[in-house]
């Protein structure tokens, strides 16, 4: 099955000129995205501390307090974690606005009766 998928997107993907011996494909907006079965992409993370600001277009507007908390050196890196601790979490950055922030990830996950939400700086 996995020799498909990667003759697939041998045949269908484009080469990135800095790099071309790693699949890649534009997704809709133009970005490119790695191919499954190359290397993940770098993507450190920083959590932050932020307070809501009402609603901006539908979506939550955040702002970052200032207080940076930890940093991890892959977002998936803390995603794996919460998902071995058998904690559900939910991916919300297309629902939340973070002022300041040009890419960011936000998760939320139930503590009881609470919604925590968990907010990361992509650098």
């Amino acid at each position: 099955m996995g020799a498909l998928i990667h003759a697939a997107l041998e045949k269908y993907s484009l080469r990135h000129p800095q790099s071309p011996d790693v699949h890649e494909t534009p997704d809709r907006i133009g970005c490119w995205r790695r191919c499954p079965h190359s290397q993940t992409q770098k993507m450190p993370a920083t959590e932050l501390t932020v307070t809501s600001a009402g609603k901006l277009a539908g979506k939550e507007m955040l702002i970052p307090t200032g207080q940076e908390g930890a940093h991890f050196a892959h977002i998936q890196d803390w995603l794996t974690a919460q998902l071995k601790a058998k904690k559900a979490v939910k991916d919300v950055s297309t629902q939340v606005l973070v002022k300041g922030i040009k890419q960011w990830a936000a998760y939320e996950e139930k503590a009881g009766s609470k919604t925590v939400r968990t907010v990361f700086k992509i650098t």
